[in-house]
């Protein structure tokens, strides 16, 4: 009475399966064991849960990646939309793209994104030269050196930029 008790547990663990409800299946499964200990099919079928078991959860862990990448590379991209005069917003998003591609590092959204990032933070340092050589050539200009300050302006490639030409 037992044996059959024990297989019509390990049927319903097997159908449990089947059904995707491993932990459950596990539990009747842990019952047919109690009843019939050295059962080879419920052996087996533990094995399969085993295995189940560990597929799910790597399934769920690229999952969870995945949307962890999401998140990162969709931060990033707001900091980069709302970084305006604020350096800092550019390496906060260029700190989670690089924390996004560390997890993927094939990741295309990513890659795209630094490279737009990159940019962004390069246009800005020239923005920033630029306005410095600006503001240099006018205060030499004011203090009467004003060959100085020309050499600065035509030193600075003034045909590439507009602002300079336009001092």
């Amino acid at each position: 009475a037992r044996q059959r008790e024990a297989e019509q547990k390990i049927a319903a663990a097997a159908a449990e399966a089947e059904k995707r409800d491993l932990a459950g299946a596990a539990d009747t499964l842990t019952l047919a064991a109690e009843l019939a200990p050295q059962h080879p099919r419920a052996a087996a079928l533990s094995e399969q849960l085993r295995e189940a078991t560990t597929r799910r959860a790597a399934a769920e862990a690229a999952e969870q990646l995945k949307h962890q990448i999401a998140e990162l590379i969709g931060r990033a991209w707001q900091r980069l939309q709302s970084a305006g005069d604020h350096g800092n917003e550019l390496a906060l998003a260029l700190r989670e793209v690089n924390e996004a591609l560390a997890l993927d590092p094939e990741n295309a959204d990513g890659q795209s994104l630094k490279r737009a990032i990159e940019e962004a933070t390069t246009a800005r340092r020239e923005a920033a030269r630029i306005r410095a050589v600006i503001k240099n050539a006018r205060t030499r200009f004011a203090n009467g050196k004003q060959q100085a300050a020309l050499r600065l302006l035509e030193d600075s490639q003034p045909s590439s930029y507009p602002a300079i030409a336009a001092t």
